[in-house]
């Protein structure tokens, strides 16, 4: 296989500063029976301006509003972590989960406040935070 070489118990890339990368066809998903050791965990960030649906497919999500304004999450995945924070604040964003095990919506009222939150069978949980409120 171009590029890839396989030795005993290894996976490697063979071309310099070569990325491997695991992606199945379809619907598929990379699973493992056993502990993944990473040397760092960093997801995807987006920023979201002026209200609407926040991303799932990214770890962090930076809002930004230029008023009082609606966000909205769906659910994610069992295990999925999400964090969200206000990165510039124009007025108060309401994040309204579509399931959510704490409250009904999450509110950001000043820059910085955030809250990490993770997708449970019960819904999204909020697992940390900062200067946020809930309603």
């Amino acid at each position: 296989v171009d590029n890839i070489t396989i030795d005993l118990n290894t996976i490697s890339t063979t071309n310099s500063n070569g990325n491997l990368i695991l992606s199945p066809n379809g619907t598929g998903a990379v699973k493992t029976t056993a502990t993944v050791h990473v040397g760092a965990f960093v997801g995807g960030i987006d920023i979201l301006t002026g209200g609407g649906a926040i991303r799932t497919d990214t770890l962090t999500t930076e809002i930004v509003t230029t008023g009082a304004q609606a966000f909205s999450l769906a659910d994610g995945v069992l295990g999925q972590i999400k964090i969200l924070n206000m990165k510039t604040h124009g007025g108060t964003a309401t994040i309204t989960p579509a399931t959510f095990s704490n409250a009904t919506n999450i509110l950001f009222n000043a820059k910085d406040d955030n809250v990490t939150l993770c997708f449970t069978s019960n819904g999204w949980v909020i697992t940390a935070g900062q200067s946020f409120t809930t309603s």
